[in-house]
């Protein structure tokens, strides 16, 4: 376990490094194989990390009798969820915003369409009353984001206190709900 966080605190550390090199006018094309090379070494990282955090988290939740739709949007979610905010963390204080929408808009759109579409091709899912309540939730938020993008053309630190307390209130809800 010490060597994973190891291994995912280094790729983190040389992610920042490639955010670093991303500033340089012309990088050197050793220098890109090598970014490259670290990226995907930090992924793999990631992914590793991500399975530790669902592997024991679950077993966790289970020992409490929690339900699985709950494991899922609780703890599953946020762990899984934890290496996209490193990411985007690393990235606004460099001054990537790219990075930072890239990461959340990308992340999201191959999570709603890529995993779960592979996944229904494997079984299909029994949707229950929570779920549609939990998807009409997430495309309300979603208008959220964009009418304050819209609107204000940013996305600054009142939109960012706004969606924090509105993802503490969904918390709240779902798991006093349960």
């Amino acid at each position: 376990k010490k060597m994973m966080i190891y291994k995912i605190a280094e790729g983190t550390f040389k992610l920042s490094n490639f955010l670093d090199s991303k500033k340089e006018k012309s990088p050197s094309i050793r220098h890109l194989y090598k970014d490259i090379i670290m990226v995907i070494i930090g992924l793999l990282a990631v992914l590793k990390g991500g399975d530790m955090v669902v592997k024991y988290a679950s077993e966790i939740a289970t020992a409490f009798g929690m339900s699985k739709h709950l494991v899922g949007l609780t703890i599953v979610g946020i762990g899984t969820s934890l290496p996209e905010l490193a990411v985007s963390i690393i990235a606004a204080r460099k001054g990537q915003q790219g990075i930072v929408m890239g990461n959340i808009v990308g992340s999201n759109t191959f999570n709603i369409l890529f995993t779960l579409g592979a996944t229904m091709l494997l079984k299909p899912i029994a949707v229950n009353s929570a779920m549609i309540s939990d998807v009409v939730s997430v495309a309300i938020i979603t208008i959220l984001v964009g009418v304050f993008a819209i609107l204000n053309k940013k996305i600054g630190k009142l939109a960012g206190i706004t969606f924090v307390l509105i993802y503490m209130g969904y918390m709240y809800s779902i798991i006093s709900n349960s």
